[in-house]
């Protein structure tokens, strides 16, 4: 079960559905009497019950380490909305884009893939398996892998945002924030934070089709 962490003026562990979802809803004390001793009781009781992955504010991702707890990835709901992404940069007809990853894999392909319908040129920047996925390009697209023209995009499966950057990494949220609307959850008064939104997706109770990008800046 997904935690779902906040602070409060009282320390809380109980569950409670969220949209369709089970999370066990911790708040952390912030102020009182050994507010210390129970604010470290609620990560421990929420630990102990076996939560391994929480949505929560990226000031507490440090301290819910300190107890085995991770943040929710978000790297697979940013994948799945990567048309939209791609919108949020300069148009890529007739240009050069970069992919870059260690190794093929599914999602890396499938982004070469949007890129090639995009972009005139792209430059494969991959480890293990350029070659198979730059045939795969030139037989479904007709995309001759290399670089002319002006390069104006990389799409970067690791590591840190350099120039203009997507990054979808499973390390993305450290190096870019994204932010979203998703007008049936602030309809009923939820906000959307991506880590929320991200498990509700993998959960299958969002689909992607109802969440919309709004912006998508570096982090210093």
């Amino acid at each position: 079960m997904y935690g779902y962490v906040e602070e409060g003026k009282k320390s809380c562990l109980d569950r409670r559905q969220l949209w369709g979802v089970w999370f066990l809803w911790a708040t952390l004390p912030t102020e009182g009497v050994f507010c210390g001793i129970r604010r470290r009781r609620v990560w421990k009781n929420l630990r102990c019950a076996g939560t391994r992955c929480a949505v929560l504010p990226e000031e507490l991702v440090e301290e819910a380490a300190q107890y085995g707890i991770l943040p929710v990835e978000v790297a697979s709901l940013r994948r799945a909305l990567l048309p939209q992404m791609l919108d949020h940069f300069p148009p890529l007809e007739g240009k050069t884009a970069t992919l870059c990853a260690p190794f093929l894999t599914p999602a890396v392909e499938a982004a070469g893939e949007e890129l090639a319908r995009r972009a005139r040129y792209l430059r494969l920047n991959i480890g293990q398996g350029r070659e198979m996925l730059a045939q795969r390009l030139y037989y479904r697209f007709g995309l001759t892998a290399g670089a002319l023209g002006e390069e104006v995009l990389t799409v970067c499966f690791g590591g840190s945002a350099t120039g203009r950057c997507l990054c979808l990494g499973e390390d993305c949220s450290r190096y870019q924030q994204v932010t979203y609307t998703v007008p049936i959850l602030e309809a009923a008064g939820i906000a959307p934070r991506e880590m929320l939104l991200s498990a509700l997706f993998q959960g299958k109770h969002l689909p992607k089709e109802a969440i919309c990008v709004k912006s998508i800046s570096t982090k210093p």
